[in-house]
C-alpha cells in the first residue's frame, strides 16, 4: 500500500501544470488513485516530444468526469487535437458543471 505522501508526490508527474495545481488545491474532493488511473488511461501522446505537455491530449471521458479539475489552458490542448480530427470543441461550461463536482 502507498503512503499518502508517496501518492501525492505522483501528482508532480502530471505534465499539465494547471491540472496539477488544481489536483493539489482540490485534493480532498476526489479519490487520488482513481483519478490518476483514469488520467493515465485517458491521455494520448501525439508527436515525438513526450515532455511537451501540448502533445498530451486528455480524452473527453476524463474531461467530463473530472471537469471541476479542468481549466481553460488544459481544455485548449484537448480542443486542439479534437479540431485536427474534425471533432467539435468542448467548452468549460459543458464539462465543468457543478453536477460533476464532488462535495467539499
Amino acid at each position: 500500500m502507498f503512503s499518502s505522501h508517496a501518492l501525492e508526490s505522483v501528482i508532480d508527474g502530471i505534465l499539465h501544470a494547471e491540472l496539477r495545481d488544481r489536483m493539489i488545491l482540490l485534493r480532498n474532493r476526489y479519490d487520488l488513485v482513481e483519478c490518476l488511473v483514469d488520467y493515465r488511461r485517458s491521455v494520448t501522446i501525439h508527436g515525438d516530444d513526450v515532455l511537451a505537455h501540448g502533445n498530451w491530449e486528455i480524452g473527453e471521458k476524463f474531461l467530463r468526469q473530472y471537469g471541476f479539475l479542468i481549466d481553460k489552458a488544459t481544455l485548449s490542448i484537448a480542443n486542439k487535437w479534437r479540431r485536427e480530427r474534425g471533432e467539435p470543441e468542448l467548452r468549460l461550461t459543458e464539462i465543468g458543471s457543478s453536477e460533476n463536482t464532488p462535495p467539499a
